[in-house]
C-alpha cells in the first residue's frame, strides 16, 4: 500500500522550444465540417454539431490532435505555455470548446483530455514554481521544475492507497553547487541524522534536497500540496536549479505505514546513515523487508532509534557494500540479495548522478519504468505515468531464484539519437521508446545480464483515474457502478434466434481439456465475489459432468490446499487492481504445478492479467477503481460470474447443461442482468432518503451484525467488509439462524 515515483531526466538536448505562433498554427486544425468560424483570439472554434461528416475526416482530425498533444509534451513542449500566461489561456479556451468532440472516438477523447488536463496543468504548475521568473526562464530551468512536477503528480495519483506520509528528494547536479550552497546558506550540507524535511546531502557537485510530510489524518492531495509548498519556499533549491547547466533527478514516495511509526524520520526516501563515510545514497521502498532486524544486528547498521521503519536497511546496506569498494551495481546487487520478503525499491547515489537502480522480489509489489525520449519515469502503478508516456517496462520479481534488477542510465543515451522538437518528433522513423531503451539494462540477483524485453503500451489514460468534481473516489465509484456493470455485460450477451447466450470466446481461448475441478480465489471483496462466482459455477457444472467447484481465500489455497500436480485444475482469480499480493503469489504457485488460470480483473496490463492464461476484463479493463473500499468492481465481478458460468457450462457441461431448458433459464437470467443498471440508477436516486434513514437509525444502535442466507449471506459478507473498511470497526457476519443473540455477538459500531 505504498507508492514509488522517480524521474530520471537526460540533459536537455532539445532544440529551441515551440514559439507561440507555432502553437496557434497547430491549433488551426482542418475540421471535418466546412465553414468553422474562428474565435477572437484567432484560434478556431469547435466543429459544428450540424450536418454529417465523413468518418475518415474525423480520423484525420484525431490524428492531428494527437500530434499537437505530443508536441506539447515534455519540457520543450510546455516551455512556451510556461512563459506566456495568455497563451495558456488561449489553449485552455480552445480545449474547452473541443469538449464537444469527445463522443467522436476514444483516441480523440484521450488526446483532447491530455491537452486540456495534463499539458496545461503541468505548464501552470511549473509557472507557479517559477513565479515572476517564468517569462524569462531558460529551458534547463523549466525542465528541472518539470521533473519535480511530474514526480508530484505521480505521487498524487498513487497516494489514494497510502497517504499517511510522503517524501521527495530532488537530486541536483551542477558545477560549483557546493560553493553556492555554502555562500547562500552558510551550511552547504544541512545534514540531519533523522533525514527530516529540509535536510540536505551533498557530495561534490551533487546534492539531495529532502522534503517530507507525515500526517495520519488528511484529505487526498494534502501531502503533495505540502511538499510543493516546501519546495517552492526553499531558496537554496531554487538557486541550485538555476545554476548554469544544472539538471535534477527526483525520487519520491507515498507511504501507508506497516513497520515504523508515522513520522518524518520514517517517511521515504531514506538516506544512508550520516557520518558513515557515505557519499550519500537514497532509497524508497514499497513492501516489507522481513529480515530487517537480523540485518541491523549482523551488519551493525547504526541508525537513530527514531528511524524504526524496516526499510532503513536498504540504503544502509547499499552504502555499506559501497564503502567496502564495490561498484554501484555490484553493491546494489549484494544488498538486495540478502533481503527477505516481498518488495519493490528504487535507489540512487550522489556520486553517480543520472543512474537509478530498481529491484523487485516477490509477487506483491509492482514496479514499472516508463519510457520517454528525454526521461525515465518510475512508478508503482501504470496509471501514475500515463500522462507522460504510454510505453513502459514491467519489472518482474517472481523468478524462482530471486528478483530482477533494472539499471536506468541517462548517460548511456546518445545525444545524436535524440529527435528534434516539433512534428519530426512524432515521425515513425524516430521511435522515442527505442531511443530510451538504449539506457536500460536488466540483471538477475546473481548478476547475470538479461534481455530488457519489449516495452508494453498501456491502454489507459489519465482520464480513467480522474476524480472529476467528486470530493473523494468512493462517492465517484458508487455513482459509476451502473455504467461499469453495463460495460461488463455489453457485447458479451448475444441474442440468437431462440435464446440469449454468454459469449466469452476471447477470455476462454486457452485449453480447457482435462479439467476436473475449478477453484475460485480472491482476497477481501474480491474473495466474496469469488465465492459468488463459485456458487453460480457450481449450479451450471452439473454433477453428471464430474467437475467440482470450490471457493477459497487466495492465501488459504497457497498456504494449505496446494497439491503437487494441478493440471486438472482451473483457478479463477478475482481482483480489482490485479496487484493483490496474496492472489498473485498464489497464481505463481498453482501455475508452477500445471494449473490453468483465468483472471477476472479490471486493470489492463496489471500483474494478474500478465500472469493469467485467459482474462475476463470487467467493464472495459480501464474503468479503474481507486478507492480502497471497492464498490463498482464488486458488482461487475458478480456479473462476470454469471457470464463465465454460462460460457463454461456450455463448454464443459453434459447434455443437461446444453438442453433447451437450461438455455431458456440462462437466457431469462441474462435478460434480467441487462435490466440491472437501470435498477441501480433508481437506488442511487434515492440517496437522500437513504441518508435520512441512516441519520435517524444508526446513531442509536451500538451493536450491529450483517446476516443472510444462501447467496444473501455472500451479500451480508460484502456488507460487513464495507462497513469495517469505512468505520474501522469490527462488524460480525453469519447465517441468520446463528444470530439468536445478536447483542452478544456483534461489536459496538
Amino acid at each position: 500500500m505504498c507508492g514509488i515515483a522517480a524521474v530520471l531526466r537526460r540533459p536537455s538536448l532539445q532544440s529551441v522550444p515551440l514559439a507561440k505562433e507555432e502553437i496557434i498554427r497547430l491549433l488551426r486544425l482542418p475540421f471535418p465540417e466546412a465553414g468553422v468560424p474562428s474565435s477572437p483570439s484567432g484560434v478556431p472554434s469547435s466543429p459544428s454539431s450540424e450536418g454529417q461528416s465523413d468518418p475518415a475526416d474525423w480520423e484525420d482530425f484525431a490524428r492531428s490532435v494527437r500530434v499537437v498533444s505530443r508536441m506539447l509534451s515534455g519540457p520543450a513542449g510546455i516551455a512556451p505555455l510556461v512563459r506566456d500566461s495568455s497563451l495558456r489561456a488561449s489553449v485552455a479556451a480552445w480545449a474547452e470548446r473541443m469538449k464537444e468532440c469527445v463522443d467522436r472516438g476514444e483516441d480523440l477523447f484521450d488526446a483532447l483530455w491530455s491537452i486540456r488536463m495534463d499539458r496545461l496543468r503541468e505548464a501552470s504548475a511549473v509557472a507557479d514554481f517559477l513565479g515572476e521568473d517564468a517569462p524569462a526562464a531558460s529551458l534547463d530551468l523549466i525542465a528541472n521544475f518539470w521533473s519535480i512536477q511530474v514526480a508530484l503528480s505521480a505521487i498524487d495519483r498513487l497516494e489514494v492507497r497510502g497517504r499517511d506520509s510522503a517524501g521527495l528528494a530532488v537530486i541536483v547536479t551542477a558545477e560549483g553547487l557546493e560553493e553556492m550552497l555554502l555562500s547562500a546558506t552558510g551550511d552547504a550540507k544541512a545534514e540531519d541524522p533523522l533525514g527530516r524535511s529540509g535536510s540536505r546531502l551533498v557530495h561534490g557537485d551533487a546534492a539531495a534536497f529532502v522534503y517530507k510530510v507525515a500526517a495520519e489524518i488528511g484529505e487526498l492531495g494534502d501531502n503533495t500540496r505540502a511538499l510543493a509548498e516546501a519546495l517552492a519556499s526553499d531558496i537554496a533549491l531554487c538557486k541550485a536549479l538555476g545554476l548554469p547547466g544544472a539538471r535534477c533527478d527526483v525520487l519520491a514516495h507515498t507511504r501507508w505505514a506497516s513497520v515504523g511509526l508515522i513520522t518524518e524520520p520514517n517517511a521515504h526516501p531514506l538516506t544512508s546513515p550520516v557520518g558513515s563515510g557515505s557519499s550519500g545514497v537514497l532509497a524508497a521502498v514499497n513492501g516489507d523487508i522481513d529480515n530487517y532486524l537480523e540485518l541491523v544486528d549482523e551488519y551493525d547498521l547504526d541508525y537513530p532509534t527514531a528511524i524504526s521503519t524496516d526499510s532503513r536497511v536498504v540504503p544502509g546496506l547499499f552504502q555499506r557494500y559501497r564503502s567496502e569498494g564495490q561498484g554501484l551495481l555490484e553493491a546494489f546487487r549484494s544488498a538486495v540479495g540478502v533481503f527477505e520478503g516481498s518488495y519493490a525499491l528504487a535507489a540512487c547515489a550522489l556520486d553517480e548522478p543520472g543512474k537509478l537502480l530498481l529491484a523487485r522480489q516477490g509477487s506483491g509489489q509492482a514496479l514499472y519504468a516508463g519510457l520517454r525520449e528525454d526521461a525515465y519515469l518510475v512508478v508503482s502503478e501504470p496509471h501514475a505515468l500515463v500522462e507522460q508516456t504510454d510505453a513502459y517496462l514491467r519489472i518482474d520479481g517472481s523468478n524462482a531464484d530471486g528478483g530482477e534488477i533494472l539499471l536506468l542510465d541517462v548517460s548511456a543515451l546518445s545525444s545524436s539519437a535524440h529527435p528534434p522538437v516539433g512534428a519530426d518528433a512524432a515521425s515513425p522513423e524516430r521511435d522515442p521508446v527505442e531511443i530510451a531503451m538504449a539506457g536500460v539494462r536488466k540483471f538477475d540477483y546473481d548478476g547475470a545480464e538479461l534481455s530488457a524485453g519489449q516495452p508494453t503500451r498501456t491502454l489507459i489514460s489519465s482520464a480513467d483515474v480522474h476524480r472529476g468534481d467528486y470530493p473523494h473516489y468512493l462517492l465517484k465509484e458508487i455513482n459509476e457502478a451502473p455504467i461499469s456493470f453495463a460495460k461488463t455485460i455489453t457485447g458479451r450477451i448475444t441474442p440468437p434466434p431462440a435464446h440469449r447466450r454468454a459469449e466469452l470466446s476471447e477470455a476462454l481461448s486457452f485449453d480447457l481439456s482435462g479439467l476436473n475441478r475449478v477453484v475460485c480465489i480472491g482476497q477481501g471483496t474480491a474473495g466474496v465475489a469469488a465465492s459468488a462466482i463459485a456458487d453460480i459455477l457450481a449450479s451450471e457444472l452439473s454433477a453428471d459432468v464430474g467437475i467440482s467447484v470450490s471457493a477459497l481465500p487466495s492465501s488459504e489455497l497457497s498456504g494449505f490446499k496446494l497439491s503437487d500436480r494441478m493440471s486438472d485444475c482451473l483457478v479463477v482469480a478475482v481482483s480489482q487492481s490485479g496487484t493483490t499480493t496474496d492472489t498473485n503469489r498464489t497464481i505463481d504457485l498453482v501455475k508452477s504445478r500445471g494449473a490453468r488460470v483465468l483472471a477476472v480483473v479490471n486493470r489492463r496490463e496489471s500483474d494478474l492479467a500478465n500472469r493469467a492464461d485467459g482474462v475476463f476484463y470487467t467493464s472495459d479493463g480501464r474503468d479503474v477503481e481507486m478507492s480502497v473500499a471497492s464498490t463498482k468492481a464488486f458488482y461487475s465481478q458478480v456479473a462476470a460470474g454469471f457470464l463465465l458460468a454460462y460460457s463454461l457450462g456450455e463448454a464443459l457441461g453434459g447434455a443437461a447443461a446444453r438442453s433447451d431448458e437450461a438455455s431458456a433459464r440462462r437466457s431469462e437470467i441474462l435478460a434480467a442482468l441487462e435490466t440491472l443498471p437501470d435498477a441501480m440508477e433508481q437506488v442511487l436516486q434515492a440517496r437522500q432518503e437513504i441518508a435520512e434513514c441512516a441519520k435517524r437509525l444508526a446513531p442509536f444502535r451500538r451493536h450491529w451484525a450483517a446476516v443472510g442466507n444462501g447467496r444473501n449471506r455472500l451479500a451480508a459478507e460484502e456488507l460487513r467488509i464495507k462497513l469495517s473498511e469505512l468505520c474501522y470497526r469490527s462488524v460480525s457476519c453469519d447465517a441468520t439462524e446463528n444470530k439468536k443473540h445478536i447483542d452478544l455477538s456483534a461489536e459496538p459500531l
